[in-house]
């Protein structure tokens, strides 16, 4: 896995740390969907790309899924670029790029997307986004910190596990275990359960950061999501698969 700041997240439901969410109606059969995408109907094509990445009710098969995508891309669905950006960035269904992860990240962040502005921070701090030039060290931390928050404050997980990562690491601000604690439990709320996770480790080593909460509780909470070592943290075994949602995270634990 590519970095340990969590988490590229899009429509790539087979990887770990997806949020906890009751189950949703059944999707809506497949020919349906493909006719109205092909009336031009930019939410049918993303669905169809999601649902053929993730393998859910039907064959996975990435390269179909990132064309679906860029599909809905191309007719100005910013949740599609965003689900495609990682597609670039994991090399899922398109040849991996970087350079096209961060621009469709960025595209998509700006017209809205919240995950997608976590997802340009998490490049921007493995370092797959060339600097601007004359961009300071300090100044482009600021910057990957703001993405972060944003994503945070607009309801987007993502962004509150990386900014709490960030803020626990002190890699790119000085270490802040209270508000890397108030940006996981934030996630946590929110169903992510990687975050969930991250809080009980951060809570057993600080207990003051979140005195109302419990390490085992946390971890009860991950494994139920499937999160392996949080399992292995209660000693139960890991559910087979988990939650089932459109999205994904590249995590290095």
């Amino acid at each position: 896995m590519r970095t340990a700041l969590a988490v590229l997240a899009a429509a790539l439901a087979s990887c770990a740390g997806v949020p906890e969410r009751p189950s949703s109606p059944p999707r809506e059969d497949e020919a349906a969907l493909e006719a109205r995408c092909s009336r031009g109907f930019a939410a049918d094509c993303r669905e169809l790309g999601r649902s053929r990445i993730s393998g859910e009710d039907v064959a996975r098969d990435d390269r179909v899924g990132a064309a679906h995508l860029m599909q809905a891309c191309e007719m100005g669905d910013p949740a599609a670029c965003a689900d495609l950006g990682v597609c670039y960035a994991l090399g899922r269904g398109v040849a991996e790029s970087d350079e096209r992860a961060a621009a469709l990240s960025r595209r998509a962040c700006e017209q809205g997307a919240a995950v997608a502005c976590s997802n340009l921070g998490a490049l921007l701090a493995e370092g797959a986004v060339p600097a601007s030039k004359g961009e300071e060290p300090e100044a482009r931390s600021g910057r990957i910190l703001r993405l972060f928050r944003t994503a945070c404050d607009a309801g987007a997980p993502e962004g509150c596990t990386n900014l709490g990562t960030a803020l626990e690491a002190g890699s790119l601000a000085p270490r802040d275990p209270r508000g890397a604690a108030r940006a996981h439990r934030r996630a946590c709320d929110a169903g992510f359960a990687l975050a969930c996770h991250r809080l009980a480790l951060l809570v057993g080593e600080r207990p003051d950061v979140a005195p109302d909460l419990g390490p085992r509780e946390l971890e009860a909470r991950a494994c139920r999501a499937a999160i392996a070592p949080a399992c292995l943290a209660v000693s139960e075994a890991t559910p087979p698969g988990g939650s089932r949602t459109p999205a994904a995270r590249l995590v290095d634990d």
